[in-house]
């Protein structure tokens, strides 16, 4: 069985390359530049995001529990067992 040897080098500017081919294959946004949001804002930003999300999330596991406790207070009613 042959076995393949690969003499390619790769260096930042090859793996540049591959990285947006691929990234422009994908059809992603390729960032030019450093952009303009400073690394603080996006920080900010973030953080703001998680917070609401946590808040939403923590309501909606708090609406889905009670709603299994009232599943379950019924089912005992009727008699259905776990």
């Amino acid at each position: 069985m042959p076995i393949l040897k690969l003499e390619n080098t790769c260096t930042i500017l090859n793996w540049k390359e591959e990285l947006d081919r691929y990234l422009t294959y994908q059809r992603a946004d390729i960032l030019e530049g450093k952009g303009e949001i400073s690394r603080k804002t996006a920080e900010n930003k973030i953080q703001d995001e998680l917070e609401k999300y946590l808040k939403k999330n923590t309501l909606t596991e708090r609406i889905d529990r009670d709603f299994v406790e009232v599943l379950n207070q019924k089912a005992k009613k009727i008699g259905v067992k776990k």
